[in-house]
């Protein structure tokens, strides 16, 4: 997990350390993540019950957060192919 996470974190740092990242993606990205894990934690519960709904869960937190990750680092690699603009 840390050796996966840290050469990630290296990898992606040198590729992008170059580009200015749009702070509106910046301040939506975590709500794709959020919304699923609240609608889970309320929903989830009155339809299914015991360790079911823990299990629906995590796979449905997993998934969320996989689907983010790979949205916010293809936003990125497109950032990096784009060259930057500077002031005209």
């Amino acid at each position: 997990f840390f050796v996966n996470h840290a050469w990630s974190f290296f990898s992606n740092r040198k590729r992008e350390a170059d580009t200015v990242p749009n702070i509106g993606t910046l301040m939506f990205l975590p709500y794709a993540r959020i919304l699923p894990t609240h609608l889970t934690l309320v929903f989830g519960g009155m339809f299914i019950s015991g360790k079911l709904w823990l299990v629906f869960f995590l796979l449905l937190k997993t998934l969320a957060d996989l689907i983010a990750h790979a949205v916010e680092h293809a936003l990125r690699r497109k950032q990096v192919a784009e060259p930057l603009q500077g002031p005209s």
